[in-house]
């Protein structure tokens, strides 16, 4: 599963494009699509092209209309780290320095992941911007994109969504001539991982039966693009930028052993933090921003750095008290960083959060026992942690207090897999 890390700056620029008096022969640059398929084009300033010169390249080969260019973003991605460009980065450069920012924001061999270089949505592009969207080419790029994340099981969705999204890929693919065996054949009908096992028969059943009760025609694939993205639009983690991390197990009984950390996903979008159990794919929080305090941190002693959510909720008397979820992940001060942007972002744009949070549903906090939820003295490696921001101070006009860099963070390169 890949990681996502945003918000990579470099205090040296050494990512950046400057004034050059030298030439650089051209190059060619493969630009891959998350449905699969990729693409050459040629980069006439060689090494020194920025991302948005790949992004205008990518576009003009993709027919993507001009007014649809700044709802995606040039990314280079690897297994365990996506990052997304700003206009002035040199993805060349980036690739070329990528087994030391592995080194830095992931746990991996440093050596043993190669980047490739995408065209996928933006980390700031929010469901309400895609309503908007006209063009069918770049309404077909945030279809393959939500397809690969339903397949690939970054979206906690029910058996029963996962069944309604295969149906529709059916019926783009064959339409009425749909038969059993083009259930197994075509990418996007594939069960999600975290829904198996499921039977065959069973899951060949419900996707056929579920496109028959489609109302619309083979040929009329806009509106089947949009129903797709229309039902992904819904969840509260939809365009989430998603980062990897641990936290502490749940208690469960009587244990002689300690359990090994959890593996999750943050996932960091206009609505808030969702915090998503890895193997399982269970929420195990998800709260929008003016319901959570947060900030970043890194142990003194030991170098690992954390992300700590802090929110309200009632006791077993029905009295409102604190608790705090600590995430141990090199990308702490990148996932700082996004909910930053993200919390001035909404206070922009306070009436239609109002609507979104309406349409989200509950928010999600973990169970009182989950140890995994709070820094109590004895169980959290961050012992010395204390919350400095608190997300609503933002809506009430106040300003964020300053970060205290522990240590540098990449290019605005990225909202990962990921």
């Amino acid at each position: 599963m890949a990681a996502a890390s945003y918000d990579v700056q470099s205090d040296d620029g050494q990512f950046r494009a400057h004034h050059r008096n030298s030439a650089s022969n051209p190059l060619e640059a493969v630009v891959c699509l998350l449905d699969g398929g990729e693409f050459s084009v040629t980069c006439p300033e060689g090494r020194y092209t920025t991302a948005e010169s790949l992004l205008g390249l990518a576009a003009d080969h993709l027919r993507l209309n001009p007014d649809s260019l700044r709802f995606f973003a040039i990314w280079v991605i690897s297994g365990s780290l996506h990052l997304q460009m700003k206009p002035d980065h040199l993805p060349f450069r980036v690739m070329k320095k990528w087994p030391e920012l592995l080194e830095t924001y992931s746990n991996s061999d440093p050596h043993g992941e190669i980047p490739a270089v995408y065209i996928r949505r933006s980390a700031h592009v929010t469901p309400m911007m895609e309503k908007r969207i006209k063009d069918p080419v770049a309404v077909k790029l945030l279809f393959g994109e939500m397809t690969f994340n339903i397949i690939y099981s970054l979206y906690p969705c029910t058996l029963e969504d996962a069944v309604y999204l295969a149906a529709i890929h059916l019926q783009l693919e064959k339409g009425r001539k749909a038969n059993k065996k083009d259930v197994l054949k075509i990418e996007g009908c594939c069960v999600p991982p975290h829904l198996e096992p499921i039977r065959e028969k069973t899951w060949i059943k419900h996707v056929l039966d579920a496109r028959a009760k489609l109302p619309i025609e083979q040929d009329e694939e806009r509106l089947l693009h949009h129903l797709y993205l229309e039902r992904g639009w819904e969840w509260s983690v939809y365009s989430s930028t998603f980062f990897f991390g641990e936290i502490e197990a749940d208690d469960s009984g009587t244990i002689l052993q300690e359990r090994p950390d959890l593996v999750v996903r943050v996932g960091v979008n206009l609505d808030g933090i969702h915090v998503i159990e890895d193997k399982k794919n269970t929420i195990k929080l998800s709260l929008p921003y003016h319901e959570l305090r947060y900030n970043s941190f890194e142990d003194p002693e030991s170098g690992e750095a954390s992300f700590v959510i802090e929110y309200e909720e009632e006791d077993e008397e029905q009295n409102t008290v604190s608790a705090k979820m600590v995430i141990w992940t090199a990308q702490a001060a990148m996932i700082d960083n996004l909910v930053t942007q993200f919390v001035e972002e909404e206070s922009a744009l306070a009436e239609n959060q109002a609507q979104r949070r309406h349409q989200r549903g509950l928010s999600v906090r973990p169970p009182r026992q989950a140890k995994g939820r709070t820094a109590a003295s004895g169980v959290s490696r961050a012992k010395n942690f204390s919350i400095s921001r608190f997300a609503k101070s933002m809506k009430k006009g106040g300003k964020a207090a300053p970060r205290e860099r522990q240590y540098d963070t990449p290019p605005d390169i990225q909202e990962h897999p990921m």
